[in-house]
């Protein structure tokens, strides 16, 4: 189950926490049973920065293929999608 919360939600929630010295912190992302420990500052900062980094990723929903348009290092990138009937693509 995702979270609702945000990940600036969860950065300020930290941080009144460790000003009332309250253990709570919320989840971020999915939790399970193999998840039984709150997320650390460390990774709360890396999801803020992948978040960041996909911001200029945009899925062209009205093409007749999955395709997506990025910018690389100041490069346009269209990215198409296929799929394809083999069990392995031959080198």
């Amino acid at each position: 189950m995702w979270s609702s919360y945000s990940v600036d939600d969860v950065i300020r929630k930290i941080r009144e926490n460790e000003q009332k010295n309250d253990t709570k912190i919320p989840t971020l992302g999915m939790t399970s049973a193999i998840s039984i420990t709150p997320p650390e500052p460390f990774d709360l900062v890396k999801t803020a920065e992948l978040e960041e980094a996909l911001k200029p990723f945009d899925a062209v929903e009205e093409a007749f293929v999955p395709l997506i348009k990025m910018n690389f290092d100041g490069i346009e990138v269209d990215m198409l999608f296929a799929r394809l009937l083999l069990e392995q693509v031959p080198d």
